[in-house]
């Protein structure tokens, strides 16, 4: 359960923690395009309570409904709102339990999967596809495990940063490869108290400074982030998509150095994605 403490360590926290600029532009992109076939405001369904998505879908004149299980968290993190007075419907209530039936036009949902079990995903798909319109579009993004790529030490990522580009902020720079090495190899679940304990031991290693350990304090993983997260595997995700839904397109924030490690999932039928990406 997120709560207050959660909320306001999340202030710390930056894309791909959260989501970018390249992200909203492209989830207003596909907005127009549905406004365009529907003749009416778009209804916008965000899991979670994301400041970010919501103020995009007050600024693109959606219907705006939340679905978050902790009323705690909702009421801290909205202080962060940029239009306090608009109006929203919010449901206290599990993603996985949402009942929803062709109700939104898109579902917008930033490190969902992560947040739930690796048994829930079916079902939380199936969720998703029940509550979508005949038109309707989740877009999501998370940290997915890519089996094809190297698990690094962090005497060798934390090395490149150091050497080369500590004036990045250190989190979403190592943000993959951190959180990869950290994770449990077979459940593919992480836990942040024993990440920011591979930080620490790699400061007292002597990988990184005492300065980028003070910015890895900032984000709250011994107490207000103390946690897990699911970390599945890309290939398996992609499956599962697949299984569900026709087809997806996948967007790279390629302005982002991270872009790589992050890629940003629009989810449809294929006749809706192929209408929607001729219109670009």
């Amino acid at each position: 359960m997120w709560t207050k403490n959660t909320a306001n360590a999340w202030n710390n926290y930056f894309p791909p923690n959260r989501p970018s600029n390249y992200e909203l532009a492209v989830c207003a992109r596909y907005i127009t395009e549905i406004r365009r076939t529907i003749k009416r405001k778009p209804r916008l369904l965000v899991l979670g309570s994301t400041t970010e998505y919501r103020t995009l879908g007050v600024e693109e004149n959606c219907d705006v409904t939340i679905i978050d299980n902790s009323i705690e968290y909702h009421s801290a993190i909205s202080k962060e709102l940029k239009y306090l007075r608009a109006k929203e419907t919010i449901v206290i209530s599990n993603w996985q339990n949402m009942k929803f039936f062709n109700e939104f036009d898109m579902i917008v949902g930033d490190l969902v999967i992560g947040n739930m079990h690796a048994r829930e995903i079916d079902n939380f798909l199936e969720n998703i596809r029940r509550a979508l319109t005949r038109n309707g579009i989740f877009i999501t993004k998370s940290f997915f495990y890519n089996r094809d790529r190297e698990i690094l030490h962090p005497s060798s990522f934390f090395k490149t940063y150091e050497d080369k580009y500590s004036y990045y902020d250190p989190f979403p720079f190592n943000a993959y490869n951190l959180s990869v090495y950290s994770m449990n190899r077979n459940s593919f679940v992480l836990k942040f108290t024993e990440m920011f304990d591979v930080v620490l031991k790699s400061f007292f290693d002597g990988f990184i400074t005492e300065k980028t350990l003070n910015r890895y304090k900032e984000l709250g993983w011994e107490e207000a982030l103390n946690t897990e997260f699911y970390m599945m595997p890309k290939d398996l995700w992609e499956f599962k998509l697949k299984s569900v839904f026709d087809n997806y397109i996948i967007e790279y924030a390629s302005c982002y150095f991270w872009s790589e490690d992050f890629p940003f999932y629009i989810i449809q039928s294929k006749q809706v994605l192929e209408f929607l990406s001729r219109h670009k």
